[in-house]
This record gives C-alpha cells, sequence and structure tokens, in this order.
C-alpha cells in the first residue's frame, strides 16, 4: 500500500509538472488507505483490516433507536408538578428496580 501511495503521489506530481520529492507517508494515512481499499466490494484484504458486519451494525443502531424512544416516551409521561403524588410513590416502592430507576433518571434529567 505504501509503495502504491508514492507511486500514485509521484505520478499526479508529474502530471501537474512538479518534481516530486521523497517522502515518507504516515502510519495513519496508510491505515486509512487499507480500511478504505478493504470496504471497496471488488478488493479483499485477508491480513488486518476488518469490516464491521451488518448484523452487528444493524444491532447498534437498533439499540440506539430503543434508548431514544424509551427516552421520548418517559420524557412524555413524565408531568414537572411541585409535590410528588403519593399514589405514584406508592406504585415506585412496589416497582422493580429498573422502573424506579429510569423514574430518578427522568426525574433528575426534568427537575
Amino acid at each position: 500500500i505504501v509503495k502504491s501511495l508514492v507511486d500514485a503521489e509521484k505520478e499526479k506530481k508529474l502530471k501537474q509538472g512538479i518534481v516530486p520529492k521523497d517522502r515518507d507517508i504516515g502510519r495513519t494515512t496508510i491505515d486509512n488507505y487499507r480500511v478504505q481499499f478493504a470496504s471497496h466490494p471488488n478488493v479483499s484484504l485477508t491480513q488486518n483490516a476488518v469490516i464491521k458486519s451488518s448484523t452487528r451494525a444493524t444491532a447498534e443502531i437498533s439499540i440506539r433507536r430503543v434508548l431514544s424512544l424509551l427516552t421520548v416516551i418517559a420524557s412524555a409521561h413524565f408531568v414537572p408538578v411541585d409535590e410528588e403524588c403519593p399514589d405514584i410513590k406508592r406504585q415506585l416502592r412496589d416497582a422493580d428496580d429498573k422502573c424506579r430507576l429510569l423514574y430518578n433518571m427522568v426525574e433528575e434529567a426534568l427537575g
């Protein structure tokens, strides 16, 4: 990859009428090009490039969507009041830990 990058840069400079200088290409530049090459559908690199599977990407997006929906629902159903209702306090005592945790997070966020 390094040789290809150096050759491409020399060719580009020569086409522009500039005498190319020898220079080192940084490691991050090489890594960036390696990932781009590996992502291309007609290229197969078998050394170090790993492409994120579509299943993993779908799962990550799905988790974000669920958390966003949960946040919207929680904030839409939480009505700020001056004093807490005793019925709500009783229901929270009987609720499971996850429900109380969500209530506490929304209460902290919205005041």
